[in-house]
């Protein structure tokens, strides 16, 4: 029942997706032979081009559809970079189908794609379930409000990068001295955003989004918790993976995405933006107090 415009976005949003997960083949390489910098080599790569073009097509009049088509035109445009960066200064992977790696790849790939479906889940379903029982306002402002939380996220991200490598090595540092020091850099990294979130954030919503967004600012504090969980989350993921425990990952993320699920149901229909908001936080709290 859903307009052609719409059906044709999802389409090409898919695509893109498609396209972003195998250029991560690409970063996981680079993660492995400890040749990160050309990591943000691609992604910046992306996020200007896509930007750029974007802000210009949109000056232009262009609609979601168009913009939707540059998104999928970035990240091809990543994924082809990325693949000349591997081939050219890392690794010239060999074209061959060894059928029989297929079993264990899959087996030890599992618990990890299980975990990212539910933390799919854990992210995104506040906003579905309120789309189904509040307006397309509310929707929008618990968007602009949300948007803010996931830019900071590349900061848990790059420090889990940068990690990764040290994690998983069996002869060095000390690990627990290891995951101690990330520890400090990402919470000394996050935790000014989530005070400026918190104590800025109807400022913060009105200078960037402007008046149509006033009831954002509310929801931006109440998500300024997450801001934080969410990074210790992140590293304890990552160390897990590295010491071959997903399964832990799987189960708590799991768990969380299906309390996720019921707390939304009690808490958007009688607080819209601001229970999402709530339950977002709260469960990300729960994920990095289990892990």
């Amino acid at each position: 029942g859903r307009s052609e415009e719409t059906v044709a976005t999802v389409a090409l949003l898919g695509a893109a997706v498609l396209v972003d997960l195998l250029a991560s083949t690409a970063y996981a390489t680079f993660q492995a032979y400890e040749r990160l910098e050309f990591i943000p080599v691609a992604l910046i790569t992306e996020r200007f081009v896509t930007a750029g073009a974007g802000i210009a097509a949109l000056l232009l009049g262009a609609g979601v559809v168009t913009v939707a088509a540059i998104f999928l035109g970035g990240a091809l445009l990543t994924f082809v970079l990325a693949m000349r960066l591997l081939f050219r200064h890392v690794v010239r992977p060999a074209f061959r189908i060894e059928r029989s790696r297929w079993w264990p790849l899959m087996l030890a790939a599992a618990p990890i794609g299980l975990a990212g479906i539910a933390s799919v889940f854990l992210f995104r379903v506040d906003t579905v379930l309120l789309a189904a029982f509040k307006s397309d306002a509310a929707v929008g402002n618990y968007g602009a409000a949300y948007r803010l939380f996931e830019s900071t996220l590349f900061l848990s991200w790059a420090v889990g990068a940068a990690a990764y490598p040290v994690y998983s090595q069996r002869s060095g540092q000390p690990l627990a001295g290891v995951y101690e020091r990330t520890l400090k850099l990402a919470i000394a990294l996050t935790l000014p955003f989530a005070v400026g979130a918190a104590v800025l954030g109807d400022r913060v919503i009105e200078i960037l989004y402007g008046d149509d967004f006033d009831t954002a600012g509310t929801a931006l504090r109440l998500l300024s918790p997450a801001i934080v969980f969410y990074a210790l989350a992140y590293l304890a993921g990552y160390l897990l993976v590295s010491q071959q425990r997903p399964l832990v990952l799987t189960a708590v993320y799991a768990v969380v995405a299906v309390e996720n699920v019921l707390l939304n149901l009690v808490l958007i229909p009688a607080h819209s933006l601001n229970g999402a908001a709530v339950g977002t936080s709260i469960s990300e709290g729960l994920v990095a107090i289990a892990l």
